[in-house]
């Protein structure tokens, strides 16, 4: 399943430790995009990551996420939603029969 994971910062990184985490976040996810597991990467005007990722399940993809240096201590979260198929073209094909 496709799920959109919205990240919502939570308090500032010590700048002595800034550039270690960052770059263990970036570590961690590269190698999730190797696994195809994180799909698409954004920032939005805040700096905060948007992901798209394919995994089997909300909880599951929680967990992971759970992983991620910024979240692991404390200075990110990410809400989490699942991405369905868009079926409002369907609309179109009942109105002409």
């Amino acid at each position: 399943m496709k799920i959109l994971a919205i990240e919502k910062n939570i308090r500032k990184i010590n700048p002595e430790n800034e550039k270690m985490i960052l770059s263990e976040e970036a570590i961690l996810l590269y190698e999730l995009y190797h696994e195809e597991i994180v799909r698409e990467f954004y920032f939005n005007e805040n700096h905060e990551a948007i992901l798209v990722l394919e995994f089997s399940s909300i909880a599951a993809c929680e967990e992971l996420l759970h992983e991620l240096p910024l979240v692991k201590k404390g200075f990110t979260c990410f809400h989490l939603m699942e991405m369905r198929p868009y079926t409002g073209f369907e609309r179109i094909f009942i109105q002409n029969s």
